[in-house]
């Protein structure tokens, strides 16, 4: 059915970290971290006691991931979506929801290094899908949505009145992430509603001065992310919904500033879900999300090589891998994630949910050109047939599928390798009931079990 050839050299001479487990067993999600100016690592998240009673637990790590402290309970009940930033004098804040009688504020508590304390909870207003950043000078950021995008600034202890980025316009604005630069300058990605539409933005702030608004799509974002490269211009990474007749699913996007200007956005993937960014300390950019397949879950990093997105397979279940939280640092990249473990109640469909930590070491000045795969196909659209090859210069077993734009494997193939060898493959365009595929985009999907490698592939007939 299919002849395939695909230049590969397998393997990330980085490779990542093993996995390890932060948080207690039980119900866990939401997770966010950060590291201060000591290396030492801040992590906080959700942990649900019972479906109606949850609070913010909080652990360290003092020897850069390899091991953490039990975790504490750092907040009383109903609180969720926590945010954590540390001041350069070893402060830490912690902002979160708090929803009880149906009543959504935004508060903080705040550990004082001084005493070692975690303060009691501090009410800052009313709203939910709280932001926190903190800029050089050690000002402290509170976001949050309530109709549209709020908030208040912490100087030496002393809060702001509240603000809006949206004051005086009709439009409203939603914040899904910030980030701060160098000179202090804020960056904010997410959606500005203009009547009945959203559009997927991101906006700046430098001196309590807001810019205006510069659109990323014409559909609004659902999940998004931003980081920014040493020019100080930020890249982009956000999801976006896909819809025909009878599906609806979304997609993830990259782009990138080149200050006045962005360019035009790339497709990367879909079926798609929790989005992270970050620029390494070669600007290379590194994504890691979720991504569904074929009614399996995945957690991919995908990462620029060679003038394309590569993409790199760090896990994969038969449960949801949900938000992934991406920190990168001196010479490593750090990422928290959650993955969905074991399950809590077959009639209700919960789970067991833990919170895992992993880092990826970046050799400095050296972007890695050796042992990875490039992918050879032609013709490419094609109508009757179309050429893969590849070469497995690791001898491994691979898997090939072909998947269509809602995530659907409609052809596979497993490939065992004996011998250093390269593998020629020709697909007919039929699924796997031997059945003409329709015209339209599909992704040939390559995994090696360490190594993902995905192409587009166009089928027009004739």
């Amino acid at each position: 059915n299919i002849i395939l050839l695909l230049a590969v050299n397998l393997g990330f001479s980085q490779n990542w970290s093993d996995p390890v487990i932060i948080s207690k067993f039980g119900s866990n999600h939401s997770p966010d971290f950060k590291i201060d100016k000591n290396g030492v690592i801040h992590c906080v998240w959700v942990h649900e006691i019972t479906s109606e009673l949850y609070k913010i637990y909080y652990s360290k790590s003092i020897n850069n991931g390899e091991t953490w402290t039990e975790p504490i309970p750092i907040t009383d009940n109903y609180c969720s979506y926590p945010q954590i930033v540390a001041d350069t004098l070893g402060n830490l804040f912690v902002s979160y929801d708090y929803d009880i009688f149906q009543n959504p504020r935004i508060c903080y508590v705040k550990f004082n290094i001084a005493d070692s304390v975690w303060s009691q909870q501090i009410i800052l207003a009313s709203g939910s899908y709280n932001r926190l950043v903190i800029d050089h000078t050690n000002r402290v950021y509170f976001f949050w949505f309530a109709g549209t995008e709020y908030y208040r600034y912490m100087d030496n202890n002393v809060l702001s009145s509240i603000l809006s980025p949206s004051a005086g316009l009709t439009e409203r604005y939603y914040f899904e992430y910030c980030t701060i630069d160098k000179h202090n300058k804020i960056f904010c990605i997410g959606n500005r509603t203009a009547g009945s539409h959203s559009h997927g933005a991101y906006f700046t702030c430098f001196n309590n001065v807001w810019s205006s608004y510069f659109d990323l799509s014409n559909e609004s974002f659902f999940e998004s992310g931003i980081s920014l490269k040493s020019s100080g211009f930020p890249s982009f990474v956000w999801l976006q919904a896909e819809f025909d007749s009878v599906s609806y699913f979304t997609s993830t996007y990259y782009a990138e500033s080149l200050g006045d200007s962005v360019l035009t956005p790339v497709y990367l993937a879909p079926k798609t879900s929790y989005p992270a960014i970050v620029i390494d300390l070669n600007d290379q950019p590194h994504i890691v999300e979720s991504q569904e397949i074929d009614n399996e879950y995945q957690l991919i990093h995908r990462y620029f090589l060679n003038d394309a997105w590569q993409n790199e397979l760090l896990g994969r279940s038969k449960n949801k891998y949900l938000q992934n939280v991406l920190v990168s640092k001196l010479s490593c990249i750090y990422l928290v994630y959650n993955k969905l473990d074991t399950m809590i109640n077959s009639a209700t469909g919960s789970y067991f949910g833990l919170i895992g930590f992993r880092k990826l070491e970046i050799t400095p000045g050296v972007v890695d050109h050796s042992s990875k795969s490039t992918v050879l196909l032609f013709p490419n659209p094609f109508s009757d047939k179309i050429n893969f090859e590849f070469v497995n210069t690791n001898c491994k077993a691979f898997h090939l599928a072909i998947i269509d734009i809602y995530g659907h494997v409609v052809y596979r193939e497993r490939f065992h390798c004996d011998s250093l060898m390269t593998n020629k493959f020709v697909w007919n365009g039929k699924n796997s009931f031997g059945e003409q595929v329709a015209d339209g985009c599909y992704f040939l999907q390559i995994s090696t079990g360490s190594e993902i490698i995905v192409k587009k592939i166009i089928r027009i007939s004739r």
